[in-house]
C-alpha cells in the first residue's frame, strides 16, 4: 500500500495533468505534487496514452472489488477516474515512441552516480549499488 499511496501523491497527479494538457491541446502543464508546484512540464501524448492503458486495466478489474477498494483507500482511484478517458492524440497500440536518449555530460553522469536523484535521497536509498 505505501507504494500505491506514493503513486497517488507523485505519479498519478502528473499523469492526469499531462493527459488533461494533451486533451486540451496544450504543450505544457503544471503539476502540484505534495504541495509543490512544478510549472512548464512538457505535455507528452505517449504518457497520456499510458493513463488510458491504466484505465482500461482498471475497467477489466471491475469485478475485483478488493482492487477498487485498495485503489480508493490509497488515493489512486480518484486520479484514474478523474475526467474519464481523455483524448491522447497518440496512435493506438503497444509500441513505444521513437525517441533520442538525452546525452549527459561526464560530470552529470558522475554526479548522478555519486548523489543519485532527489527521489533516491527521499526514499533513503543509495545512489550507487
Amino acid at each position: 500500500e505505501p507504494l500505491l499511496a506514493r503513486a497517488a501523491r507523485r505519479y498519478l497527479p502528473t499523469l492526469y495533468a499531462n493527459a488533461r494538457a494533451v486533451a486540451d491541446g496544450r504543450h505544457q502543464f503544471t503539476a502540484t505534487l505534495d504541495g509543490k508546484e512544478y510549472p512548464g512540464l512538457a505535455a507528452v501524448p505517449f504518457q497520456a496514452w499510458r493513463r488510458v492503458v491504466l484505465q482500461r486495466e482498471l475497467a477489466r478489474l471491475q469485478a475485483a472489488v478488493g482492487v477498487r477498494q485498495l485503489l480508493e483507500r490509497t488515493g489512486c482511484l480518484e486520479w484514474l477516474e478523474r475526467d474519464g478517458v481523455l483524448e491522447t492524440h497518440y496512435p493506438e497500440g503497444d509500441r513505444l515512441p521513437h525517441c533520442t536518449p538525452r546525452a549527459l555530460s561526464r560530470a552529470s553522469r558522475l554526479r548522478l552516480r555519486i548523489f543519485g536523484t532527489p527521489h533516491h535521497l527521499e526514499a533513503g536509498g543509495d545512489a550507487a549499488p
